[in-house]
């Protein structure tokens, strides 16, 4: 539910992965499931090196170490949340997300018209 909920993977698939994808199809399809099969393969093994790194980590680092690296965690989570709730506070919030000229461009570019 937290996945599909979540605003990062819509974003994404809204503003760069979808015109990759189509760009990849207008080619074919072997290169769309080319582009969608290699991105998931990184997505899924990113995700679960991270769970493999935290679950080595655990077991390797003494007790205090690992409650620092949480503590720290949570505290840069905690600071960036702040930092976005300021942003949008102040009205700011738009021109902090805005992607910059040479990105848009890109994205518009693998858009075949």
């Amino acid at each position: 539910m937290v996945a599909v909920l979540s605003p990062t993977p819509w974003v994404f698939w809204l503003l760069v992965g979808s015109p990759l994808f189509l760009g990849a199809y207008h080619q074919g399809w072997g290169h769309a499931a080319a582009f969608l099969g290699a991105f998931l393969f990184v997505f899924v093994g990113v995700y679960v090196g991270i769970a493999r790194a935290a679950s080595l980590g655990h077991k390797r680092l003494p007790h205090h170490w690992y409650r620092r690296v949480m503590v720290g965690a949570a505290a840069a989570l905690f600071l960036a949340g702040g930092v976005l709730v300021w942003q949008s506070w102040i009205g700011n919030f738009h021109r902090m997300v805005q992607g910059s000229e040479d990105i848009r461009n890109l994205v518009t570019d693998t858009v075949p018209r």
